[in-house]
């Protein structure tokens, strides 16, 4: 990195640093300590961050937001959701973020609407509508459960899961023309 070193060297242009000699080791050797300073203070950084943070701090990150690891995840995807109940951590508690998590889940097109309006006393419920082109059975619902459990804020409660499908139909509009004729003789 020799960051200081460059510093003290060419923007400073200190002299005892230009000429050699012991002052010139001496600062050369202060420069690589703060050099070293700095490279662990990125260091310790990057530690408080998941998503750049060593791999063995990953799961104390899933802890403090009580995610588990499914059994059929990588490590990567793992660390991607983690990072991604992060980034809902730091919406604060927006629908916004519950929707992008559901949406790395393959689950795109859900919808989340507040219960408040249904009744002012369930201003911290909120219902999840997910698009089914098939059948979902329990396992897949218990599945969507976790993961919003896991990514919506704490304050929060889920109402319930719902799902909503299109199906196409036609439409036939019919019209008949009744004429009544009078007749007087």
């Amino acid at each position: 990195m020799a960051l200081f070193w460059k510093y003290i060297r060419n923007q400073l242009r200190f002299r005892p640093a230009l000429a050699g000699g012991p002052v010139a080791v001496i600062l050369k050797g202060m420069a690589k300590a703060l050099d070293d300073v700095c490279a662990d203070i990125v260091w310790a950084r990057d530690q408080m961050n998941p998503k750049t943070c060593d791999d063995e701090l990953v799961p104390a990150f899933a802890q403090s937001r009580g995610i588990r690891k499914h059994p059929a995840e990588t490590f990567d995807q793992y660390r991607t959701r983690v990072v991604d109940a992060w980034a809902w951590h730091r919406m604060a508690g927006r629908h916004p973020g519950v929707e992008r998590i559901l949406d790395h889940y393959g689950h795109e097109g859900c919808t989340l609407s507040s219960m408040k309006p249904v009744d002012s006393t369930r201003w911290a419920e909120f219902e999840v509508s997910v698009p089914a082109d098939a059948p979902m059975d329990k396992t897949k619902y218990d599945a969507i459960r976790d993961v919003i459990n896991g990514a919506k804020a704490a304050t929060a409660k889920l109402a319930r899961v719902s799902t909503r499908t299109q199906t196409p139909s036609q439409i036939f509009a019919a019209a008949g023309l009744r004429v009544k004729t009078h007749i007087r003789l």
